[in-house]
């Protein structure tokens, strides 16, 4: 996807690789004095893989946002601004950081949704200040914080329930989120006890209902069983908390194709969401509430990669070692999540492909990116681009082993600017040697 060899050169989406990154290391090696991995950005294939739900016929004439871009998958500010510039998207935030992320985006309130079980009180309180759209609430015991918090700030909250439909999304157990014993969600067994929490609130406006089950979703099934729970379920809300209600909100987890990264591959497969907006448009036919989703991964991990470097060779029997200069801490995924990044060198040298252990040097067994993975032979001084890493990458990195995070570049307009400045060694340590 988006990938292809010409001439040896790896594009991607039209941009030659070997010609953009090489300006990219003269302009960091220049002004930063910097040599090492960063991240890179695509702006048209961001634009692109937000134009899948450009003709959604759920739009509503209202031009209220349809869809709540999940921040936690790629949030850097500059990429923010971006989504942010679409009518149809929101922001769905999980942390008071995110908050913040969102207002220096520019992102106005009512283009934001707080999920996450663990707000803490500054951050609801944070978020009522601004005004933002609604909470999506995680356990009867926030609901009732968030009623105390708004009364005393004498301000009305709206809240959406997050319901745990128990329903399994046949992914990853680590990342698996609508299941009973997930730590997700309100249970449905407790759904009459927050409806009363609601009744007896006069700080709360219920505006909604939602659920997330997972990521990485390959599937249109859960959904539509998830939907099934929650629209009954939607029926049942008091005459007099539906004055407020808006949405229902199926949450994202949209999986694409990590295994397949060259354009035009009869292979590849990835989430067929157009399949699920024209089942939503059937179901908004006899729905009076609109549907909304939060995609994250879907929008942002095609969107970029980890530009990293070899560095050395360990020479096994049948099978090499390659060290790079990225690690865990630039994309902890592998090790996290077992997953699979496609790993493709800038410049194809030679015809055979050998396997190749591709690693990092955190001083750990399980930093890797891939075990005996067939590829050109790789060369000391090689680049080597990570695909997909657009989500989870950068938002996930940190400077275990003392390592500096990581620039981050966005291509735009056939040019290229930067977008987070690599950290310098004295930045990673500046809070803790103002305390000497």
């Amino acid at each position: 996807m988006y990938y292809e060899y010409q001439d040896n050169n790896l594009f991607w989406k039209n941009t030659d690789l070997v010609e953009m990154v090489t300006l990219i290391e003269k302009e960091l090696e220049r002004d930063y004095s910097y040599t090492g991995p960063f991240y890179l950005y695509h702006k048209d294939i961001l634009l692109h893989r937000l134009s899948y739900f450009q003709h959604s016929g759920i739009r509503e004439k209202s031009n209220k946002p349809e869809f709540f871009y999940s921040v936690k998958s790629l949030s850097n500010v500059s990429i923010l601004k971006i989504i942010g510039d679409n009518p149809l998207f929101g922001m769905d935030i999980v942390s008071g950081g995110e908050l913040f992320r969102a207002k220096v985006a520019d992102i106005s309130p009512e283009r934001i949704v707080f999920a996450g079980v663990g707000k803490t009180f500054p951050e609801i309180r944070n978020a009522l200040e601004y005004g933002i759209k609604a909470f999506h609430v995680e356990s009867l015991e926030e609901l009732e914080s968030i009623s105390r918090i708004a009364r005393s700030m004498g301000k009305k909250a709206g809240v959406a329930l997050r319901m745990n439909p128990d329903v399994s999304a046949n992914t990853h157990a680590y990342i698996s989120t609508g299941k009973e014993e997930n730590k997700f969600g309100i249970p449905v067994y407790e759904f009459s006890s927050a409806l009363e929490i609601l009744h007896n609130s006069s700080s709360l406006a219920l505006v909604g209902m939602q659920a997330h089950i997972g990521s990485q979703i390959l599937d249109v099934e859960p959904y539509k069983k998830t939907l099934e729970i929650l629209m009954p379920m939607a029926s049942q809300i008091p005459e007099e908390l539906k004055t407020t209600f808006e949405y229902i909100s199926i949450g994202g987890g949209f999986g694409i194709d990590y295994e397949h990264p060259l354009a035009n591959d009869p292979d590849a497969k990835e989430f067929p969401v157009q399949s699920l907006l024209a089942y939503l448009e059937g179901v908004k036919k006899e729905f009076p509430y609109r549907i909304i989703l939060e995609p994250g991964r879907f929008i942002s991990a095609y969107s970029g990669l980890l530009l990293t470097h070899a560095t050395y060779n360990k020479f096994k029997k049948d099978y090499r070692i390659t060290i790079t200069d990225s690690g865990m801490s630039e994309l902890i995924r592998p090790a996290l999540y077992q997953a699979f990044h496609p790993i493709l060198p800038l410049v194809r040298n030679g015809r055979v492909q050998i396997p190749h252990d591709i690693v990092g040097p955190i001083c750990e067994t399980g930093d890797f990116f891939l075990k005996k993975y067939p590829v050109y032979p790789i060369n000391p001084g090689d680049r080597l681009a990570i695909a997909h890493s657009g989500a989870y990458s950068a938002s996930m990195s940190s400077n275990y082993n003392s390592r500096p995070m990581v620039p981050e570049y966005l291509l735009e307009n056939n040019s290229f600017r930067i977008i987070r400045k690599p950290q310098t060694l004295e930045d990673m340590i500046k809070s803790e040697t103002s305390l000497l």
